[in-house]
């Protein structure tokens, strides 16, 4: 395992090849460990995070992750998470590049408020609060299959710049409580955006496609 604990920025030269958990904490701090050789074969924690960048050459499992202000991962295979841990990203951009592997974070107390510059196979994300889709320097999501969202508040996309979604197989959005007794809107208009098919369970649900779409 490796244990980092530090209140200055934590950087590397070389590449990482840990076996077991790494656990990172630098609260107000940056945290750079994007060399292409590294390699966190165990569970990734991010403790007190706030500017997080991580690479793995492989697969990347999330442990619990916290970071306020933004949170980027670049893995070469599928990027999961552990059963029961929660990514609880306060930051206005969380980004996740996964190539042609999936991404699968759907434990139900993730609190993911922004998505921008997914990139992956099949993506399923889950959150239990309004997500935001896209940031202003970035597309959105590009999914070479499926894409699925289940949120517990609305859904929307963010209203300037570059950001379209750009989905090859089924998008599912859902915008609902755990209950199922309450629907919230999912507005997705910007105009570049690019479904194939796609289903919604929503309370008012607004959808603006370049293309043809085919409605689930």
């Amino acid at each position: 395992n490796l244990t980092l604990t530090t209140g200055h920025n934590i950087i590397q030269t070389g590449g990482l090849v840990v076996g077991g958990t790494t656990t990172l904490e630098a609260p107000s701090e940056v945290v750079t460990l994007n060399n292409a050789d590294n390699d966190f074969q165990g569970p990734i924690n991010v403790v007190n995070g706030f500017k997080t960048q991580i690479t793995d050459k492989n697969a990347v499992e999330l442990g619990d992750i916290a970071s306020s202000r933004w949170l980027y991962f670049f893995a070469g295979g599928a990027v999961t998470q552990t059963a029961a841990s929660a990514i609880t990203d306060g930051s206005t951009t969380l980004k996740i590049q996964a190539g042609s592997n999936d991404i699968t974070l759907k434990n139900e107390n993730n609190v993911i408020s922004n998505i921008s510059n997914w990139i992956g196979k099949d993506i399923e994300v889950v959150s239990n609060r309004a997500v935001q889709i896209g940031y202003s320097l970035w597309d959105a999501i590009t999914a070479s299959e499926d894409f699925k969202l289940t949120a517990r508040g609305a859904v929307t996309d963010q209203g300037s710049g570059t950001h379209d979604i750009a989905i090859a197989g089924l998008t599912t959005i859902t915008a609902q409580s755990a209950d199922g007794n309450t629907d919230y809107d999912i507005t997705l208009d910007l105009n570049e955006h690019d479904f194939s098919t796609i289903s919604v369970t929503g309370a008012n649900v607004e959808l603006v496609d370049a293309n043809a779409i085919v409605l689930g």
